[in-house]
């Protein structure tokens, strides 16, 4: 007989576990870069990482076939966020690292959210900037001044 745990909220606790292994995994990143910077240069170890875990994921997303359908479908949105978001600000994110600690990073990092919520606000038309999320995001900010 299988052992049954509550849920909590509406997750199950088999999924509040995945999350905890998720967060783990993602705070010890900076960690596991600023060690990979000391035996490799910022971007062959950018390089590495994300050809390792591309591999990983390729098994899940149902093989090459899906991978073509999706590069057909969405070539030239793929290959500019691509350029952008992964190669530019990874290539910067792994060369600033050199300079600063890792929780320093962290800080910064986790206050991207809140830089691009202020952007899309002059981006986007249709985005409009209510007390509340002025009101959100001066928070968040002054959570990470704190930090």
């Amino acid at each position: 007989m299988w052992l049954r745990l509550p849920q909590v909220g509406a997750m199950s606790w088999r999924d509040s576990i995945f999350a905890i292994i998720a967060c783990l995994l993602w705070s010890t990143a900076f960690v596991g870069v600023k060690v990979g910077l000391e035996y490799m240069p910022p971007l062959t170890l950018a390089g590495v990482r994300f050809i390792v875990a591309g591999a990983m994921l390729l098994p899940f997303c149902g093989g090459f076939v899906a991978l073509r359908s999706v590069l057909v479908l969405h070539r030239r949105t793929l290959v500019a966020a691509s350029l952008f978001n992964t190669v530019f600000l990874y290539a910067l994110f792994f060369i600033a690292l050199q300079f600063v600690r890792g929780a320093q990073a962290a800080i910064l990092i986790g206050a991207s959210p809140l830089v691009s919520a202020t952007v899309a606000h002059f981006l986007m038309d249709n985005d409009r900037m209510t007390r509340r999320k002025i009101i959100s995001i001066l928070f968040g900010l002054s959570g990470v001044v704190l930090l």
